[in-house]
């Protein structure tokens, strides 16, 4: 029980890092827009070549970026770090017995099959 629980506390750990990146995402795509528009208006000065990218916007090497979750959150070494303890614990918990294989089996794929797509 106790590997299935730590199990879940890194999962839980994790959902809640997607839910900042989201977040932090969707505020620097609204502050970016917003730049944008005011760099291409006549009184705003620069261009929205020269705003863009400091604000995070422009273009994204695939090294440094992924989607998953529809495209809600990049690639972060923190979300990485907890996928792969969540994982080792959903292992472990199957290790010792299949009391909560019907959950942890399902959850560890699918966290594998999402994390595996990063490093492709």
């Amino acid at each position: 029980r106790a590997y299935f629980s730590c199990a879940r506390y890194y999962d839980l750990l994790l959902a809640g890092r997607r839910r900042e990146l989201a977040t932090a995402r969707t505020s620097a795509t609204t502050t970016t827009t917003t730049a944008t528009r005011a760099a291409a208006h006549p009184s705003g000065g620069g261009t929205t070549a020269e705003v863009a990218p400091l604000l995070g916007g422009g273009h994204h090497d695939d090294a440094s970026s992924f989607s998953f979750e529809s495209g809600v959150c990049d690639y972060d070494a923190v979300a990485h770090d907890l996928a792969e303890k969540a994982m080792e614990w959903y292992g472990a918990s199957l290790q010792q017995g299949a009391k909560h294989a019907q959950t942890a089996l399902p959850r560890l794929l699918t966290l594998w099959f999402e994390f595996a797509a990063v490093d492709a």
